[in-house]
């Protein structure tokens, strides 16, 4: 349940920081209103706020992250854009999703360092 809530995190959090980005595009770029600028602004605002519910500023859960974002933001560009997806998006995709997989699990305690802090806090529950 806990990877369900945190991916789903992840997910809320791609779409503000994507939507946040992708308004001002359609002002600048596909002559949109510069009223799009308001929305655009409240969702990277809720991108902000939603990044300090992640369960650690690391580099793992940041890691962790990208691999989401890019999984969203090609089903954007699908869903939105309606750009047909090769079989090479989905294995670009699936790269970070690969390193997410392989550095979530908690090393070995060898491979502990003073400062790592405690191998499980990709998962960490939700404040």
């Amino acid at each position: 349940m806990l990877i369900l809530q945190t991916t789903g995190l992840f997910v809320a959090t791609a779409l503000a920081e994507i939507v946040g980005c992708f308004l001002p595009y359609l002002w600048l770029r596909q002559g949109g209103s510069a009223w799009l600028l308001i929305p655009a602004a409240a969702s990277l605002a809720l991108f902000v706020w939603l990044l300090t519910l992640h369960p650690a500023a690391s580099g793992r859960v940041y890691a962790a992250y990208g691999g989401v974002y890019v999984a969203t933001a090609l089903v954007w560009l699908r869903v939105v854009d309606g750009v047909r997806l090769s079989a090479l998006d989905w294995v670009g995709a699936a790269a970070p999703d690969c390193h997410r997989s392989i550095n979530s699990k908690p090393p070995s305690p060898a491979g502990i360092r003073a400062g790592d802090g405690p191998p499980d806090r990709l998962w960490a529950p939700l404040q």
